[in-house]
């Protein structure tokens, strides 16, 4: 499925140390690389996320690739970036605190892993198209998810949503001018468009799904 614009949000990170640097930038690398599995790597289990005023577990690793998107958001990747990049003097703190406390690492066995995530509030910050394959997850008590960016002719981005028959599927590009960016909706599976408007590309596709697919 590929879409176009969407929403997300920013914290400015806390200052980190050489020690953290090195967390922090190999999280950035997966983080570029979209690799779940390398940043699911990192994660001390179980763990403990807060999201929308509900604490969630994560009780294995596992658990943490297939809900990927819905705690470790951009806002999250922004943190990350900017602690990466940081240069500040070697500190003896065995605890690491990004943007108020959105990511929190602990030294285990000699090495930090991820102990904690609460992502930060979604913002306007407008951002290119993204890499890989976006899996869309919905929050708890949420049934929507929204993704603004920018897309340069010929850009695209792809989007996987699991359902189930007869659910109701609605898609929608919003802010775009005519037939500039289109979403075009495939069974992920067989890769056969759902109908024939959704072949061809559409800014709203809406319409209940025919079999129990990823979308």
């Amino acid at each position: 499925m590929f879409l176009a614009a969407l929403a997300l949000g920013w914290t400015s990170p806390a200052a980190p140390s050489r020690r953290s640097r090195s967390v922090s930038r190999r999280a950035a690398r997966g983080c570029e690389r979209n690799d779940r599995a390398a940043i699911a790597g990192m994660v001390q289990y179980p763990i403990k996320t807060f999201i929308s005023g509900w604490v969630i577990p994560i009780v294995d690793r596992k658990t943490f690739i297939t809900s990927f998107d819905a705690f470790f958001t951009e806002e999250i990747k922004d943190l990350v970036a900017e602690a990466a990049a940081k240069r500040r003097a070697d500190k003896a703190n065995d605890v690491i605190v990004l943007g108020n406390g959105a990511l929190r690492a602990m030294r285990i066995d000699g090495r930090f892993r991820i102990i904690g995530l609460v992502p930060p509030p979604p913002s306007r910050k407008v951002r290119g198209a993204r890499h890989g394959t976006t899996v869309v997850s919905f929050r708890t008590g949420e049934s929507s998810a929204a993704f603004t960016g920018t897309l340069a002719a010929g850009e695209h981005e792809r989007y996987v949503v699991r359902a189930s028959r007869n659910e109701l599927l609605d898609v929608r590009v919003d802010r775009v001018r005519g037939r500039d960016i289109v979403a075009r909706v495939f069974d992920a599976a067989t890769k056969a468009a759902i109908d024939a408007r959704a072949q061809e590309g559409t800014r709203v596709w809406t319409g209940r799904l025919p079999a129990t697919a990823t979308t």
